[in-house]
């Protein structure tokens, strides 16, 4: 599931209270050659991305919001649909900086999304509530409320292939397609500059957690990414910051902001800092770095899912909706970084299957 869908996707299944039909329309098969341009505030202050399709290739653009004082860097991903790699690097660059990488399931595709994100409004018992025009879709309107927060949410569906054109939580709007277009894209846009053209082999994601872990493939899995298997039975978690390769703890210079609302739908903003200078704001997230002893932050009965920051002041940042794995009463969740001096080198987030 792509990310953009996934929090939403996550909370709206934590509040599930019963499974209507009432989202079975038959749509048109999704296409395969499209560009989509929508906005997106699924996690903050809205961001213009703008996905491209031929075939078995694919490209994301996203634009983000100037934030800290400093101008916005695109960044561009090209995604091989067959080989499940993907590509990313700065398009308004001369000499880009690239990153390879592997994915699996879903890479981000609008259409398998919004097919996800319907089976997870019928189990809300959304209800019809309109029929509506906006930005040139014809669409169906659902609504439900979320019993928690008594927060109405709403949803206008595209009738011809059941795209997820807008969504509205309250008053704020998280997600909204401006425009559709089932032309063939430029065959440029799938260029690689010449800088990203040999790249060293792209590491499996086993070989990758062995490189962070010192060659423990097996006892990590990651933190960031849904398990096919939920974890049902509650746990409590200690969170660790530590190097990869040693996994040796980095010492206390970080600030932590957590959320564990399983209600929140993101829009955060943190001004940068240190422990005891980052200031977290948005949905629930509060600063948890005084709770921190001897190099952890213990999270009593974590939910099925929450939301970290970990603010290295101009160093860098890392920041991630996790989902919960429990392997031990208590289960230890790292964050391995590279390089606490320049996070950009790189960072995963890794349960321990050990509890450890």
């Amino acid at each position: 599931m792509s990310i953009q869908y996934s929090r939403l996707c996550a909370t709206l299944a934590v509040a599930a209270i019963a499974v209507a039909p009432t989202l079975r329309a038959q749509y048109a098969p999704a296409p395969k050659v499209y560009t989509v341009t929508q906005i997106s505030a699924m996690f903050g202050p809205p961001e213009m991305m703008k996905i491209y399709r031929n075939g078995s290739k694919a490209v994301i653009d996203i634009t983000p919001p100037a934030a800290r004082g400093a101008a916005a860097t695109p960044v561009r991903s090209l995604y091989d649909l067959r080989a499940h790699t993907d590509v990313s690097w700065d398009p308004t660059a001369s000499a880009p900086a690239c990153g390879s990488g592997t994915f699996s399931g879903d890479w981000g595709d609008p259409f398998a999304g919004s097919a996800d994100m319907a089976a997870e409004l019928a189990k809300q018992n959304a209800k019809k509530v309109a029929a509506q025009s906006i930005d040139g879709f014809s669409t169906d309107v659902y609504e439900f409320l979320e019993p928690t927060t008594q927060k109405t949410y709403r949803v206008w569906i595209d009738t011809k292939y059941g795209l997820i054109v807008k969504l509205q939580a309250g008053d704020l709007t998280l997600q909204e397609i401006k425009q559709l277009s089932t032309a063939a894209p430029s065959a440029s846009l799938f260029a690689l500059p010449a800088a990203c053209r040999n790249l060293p082999p792209v590491l499996s994601d086993a070989d990758k957690i062995a490189a962070d872990t010192g060659g423990n493939a097996t006892n990590y899995v990651y933190a960031h990414l849904a398990p096919s298997e939920p974890s049902t039975a509650p746990c409590s978690v200690a969170f660790k910051v530590v190097r990869a390769g040693t996994l040796a703890p980095v010492a206390i210079r970080y600030a932590v902001g957590l959320d564990l609302d399983q209600n929140t739908n993101g829009n955060y903003t943190v001004g940068v800092g240190l422990a005891g200078t980052a200031k977290f704001s948005g949905g629930g997230i509060r600063d948890v770095s005084p709770q921190i002893r001897n190099g952890a932050l213990r999270i009593a009965n974590a939910p099925p899912h929450f939301y970290l920051d970990v603010e290295f002041g101009d160093a860098g940042s890392a920041a991630a909706l996790i989902y919960r794995q429990c392997f031990a009463p208590e289960t230890t969740l790292l964050l391995v970084v590279k390089n606490p001096d320049k996070l950009s080198d790189g960072a995963d987030w890794l349960w321990s299957k050990s509890g450890k």
